[in-house]
């Protein structure tokens, strides 16, 4: 389920309207990694993480963790921890 509820390329292709900005174009999964690890690079961040494409092994047993660990923030169980 999409939190958004905007389609992905949509919130996407907003990136390539900004002055200078090239647009990119490939799979998001393959691309992504490569982008961050680019940028992380430049910024003298080492990653303790990189995601791997879906297509291989790797990316599969990430996936297969993800849906299995991670769910989505409960924005009032927040809101009500912080005591907002």
């Amino acid at each position: 389920m999409k939190l958004t509820k905007i389609p992905f390329r949509m919130e996407m292709s907003a990136f390539a309207r900004h002055e200078g900005s090239l647009p990119v174009i490939g799979d998001i999964g393959k691309i992504w990694p490569i982008v961050a690890y680019d940028v992380a690079k430049e910024l003298g961040i080492e990653l303790d993480f990189i995601s791997s494409s879906q297509d291989t092994d790797a990316g599969q047993e990430m996936r297969n963790w993800i849906v299995e660990h991670v769910k989505p923030l409960d924005r009032q169980l927040m809101l009500t921890k912080l005591n907002v």
